[in-house]
């Protein structure tokens, strides 16, 4: 996933004001967790310790996708 496909699926959609995205790991502002994570992927392009970042936001979209499922 790339920086402009994460900014595109997060264009108008509304977040919930916090979100478990694994065992004892809350995101309790998201706006700002998106902001800091898209920054660091942006700088930080193909950079090993851009893969955390990335993989943190895959985790995000994964949990908003199953709780708007359920």
């Amino acid at each position: 996933m790339t920086v402009e496909e994460i900014k595109a699926y997060f264009q108008g959609i509304d977040l919930p004001s916090s979100i478990q995205i694994d065992s004892g790991v809350v995101i309790e502002d998201l706006p700002l967790f998106l902001q800091s994570h898209i920054h660091y992927l942006e700088v930080n392009a193909g950079k090993k310790p851009a893969e955390v970042y990335l993989e943190r936001i895959q985790k995000l979209i994964k949990s908003l996708e199953s709780s708007t499922r359920e």
